[in-house]
């Protein structure tokens, strides 16, 4: 997994590029470090360039989203690849996260 941490106003963007799989939890801690390290009203994760998301990667996702409570912010995920959707919607992120995309 690669990926970019941008700012644009009040809203902080981590782009992932890969597979967000249990190989990738170490990174992906590096990563949520890089995106709170700066304070945002709005945390976006965009997914458009991730192959791949299991159930490690989910948590990983979960994990973000407890960074954002603690910072008292919003999190949404964007552009969901179609091959994880249905996982989505069985694990109940639309409650717990913005979805678009």
């Amino acid at each position: 997994m690669d990926y970019t941490v941008t700012s644009s106003g009040d809203t902080r963007t981590a782009s992932l590029k890969g597979r967000l799989t249990f190989q990738e939890q170490r990174l992906f801690r590096t990563l949520i470090e890089d995106m709170f390290s700066e304070a945002a009203a709005r945390y976006v994760i965009d997914l458009k360039q991730v192959e791949y998301i299991d159930s490690s990667g989910l948590g990983m996702l979960l994990i973000a989203r407890k960074r954002a409570q603690q910072a008292k912010a919003v999190i949404a995920l964007t552009n969901v690849p179609a091959n994880a959707r249905e996982t989505f919607t069985t694990a109940r992120f639309e409650d717990l996260f913005e979805i678009s995309g």
